[in-house]
């Protein structure tokens, strides 16, 4: 999804659809900007350019905000308007996929899974994950085990790596036996997605899902461990809302860090200490504002 397209200007990559803008314009060589072989656009034609996407790039923002809020509703009505102005201007079009693929996400939200499906083929050639991930958890809960497994087992290539370095053993995975374990497993790779988009708490929202579908997992009891520590962070502002969520993440990491073998065991056992550290800081800040003069 980081797609480095270094002769365009910063607000093209400021989102996902301008990412993918930017890199099928290069693989297409639309007019003004440079192909594989050509040359450098003009700085001019770069601001027309910026120009003319600005719009459609702030609708878009504006979405994945309102996705990410939980107002479906607004949110798809706002991707609608920014398709209808992608596909009226030059260089819009290429930018069509991603707003198809935010539809299809909004739509998974919804429980519109036969909708989702109808999509999902209209945001190719975006990256492939993006698009068969929800696939294969549309097809889960529509009930349609073989479907799923074929999407998801598409999917591998990409989903795979979301892995990394970890050497997560396999009865630490949900695995993909059964519909509810291969739903998990989806929710799992397809909210690392989710997250590089921006959609945060829609990450969360498919991992806690996962965890329903997948209680005593440790690799998914550690992802939500991860992901409550991380919303603890965007909550700064928020001591009492940071705090639950550290609570949160401290009894799913202690969890995991119990049950999870090899790497996946002291990976957990760190975000253990890391949050204790949280708590830790969170408690003195409340104990010393307790402490101040008509309180």
């Amino acid at each position: 999804m980081d797609v480095r397209a270094t002769v365009v200007p910063s607000l093209l990559i400021s989102c996902i659809c301008c990412q993918l803008w930017c890199a099928q314009a290069l693989a297409q060589g639309l007019p003004g900007v440079p192909t594989a072989l050509g040359t450098r656009p003009s700085d001019a034609q770069l601001k027309a350019q910026e120009d003319e996407l600005k719009p459609v790039c702030d609708l878009e923002d504006r979405a994945r905000k309102l996705l990410d809020a939980g107002d479906y509703r607004a949110a798809e009505q706002v991707l609608e308007k920014e398709r209808q102005l992608a596909s009226s201007l030059p260089h819009g079009t290429p930018m069509i996929p991603g707003v198809n693929a935010l539809l299809g996400r909004t739509y998974m939200a919804e429980a519109r899974y036969l909708k989702a499906l109808g999509i999902f083929p209209l945001a190719k050639p975006l990256s492939q994950t993006c698009v068969e991930l929800e696939t294969s958890i549309a097809y889960c809960r529509l009930g349609d085990y073989r479907g799923a497994l074929h999407w998801y087992r598409t999917s591998l290539p990409q989903s795979d790596s979301y892995l990394g370095n970890m050497n997560v053993l396999p009865q630490d995975l949900p695995g993909t036996d059964d519909l509810r374990s291969l739903e998990a497993t989806a929710l799992f790779h397809d909210s690392a997605v989710s997250d590089s988009m921006g959609l945060h708490e829609f990450a969360l929202a498919e991992l806690q899902d996962a965890y329903k579908l997948a209680p005593f997992c440790p690799f998914v009891e550690y992802l939500l461990a991860d992901s409550f520590a991380k919303r603890a962070r965007r909550l700064q502002l928020d001591p009492a809302a940071s705090l639950n969520a550290c609570h949160e993440a401290l009894r799913l990491a202690q969890s995991a860090a119990s049950s999870a073998r090899g790497d996946l065991a002291m990976t957990a056992k760190g975000l253990v200490s890391m949050v204790k550290s949280i708590i830790y800081y969170w408690d003195q800040v409340t104990s010393q504002a307790s402490k101040k003069p008509g309180n």
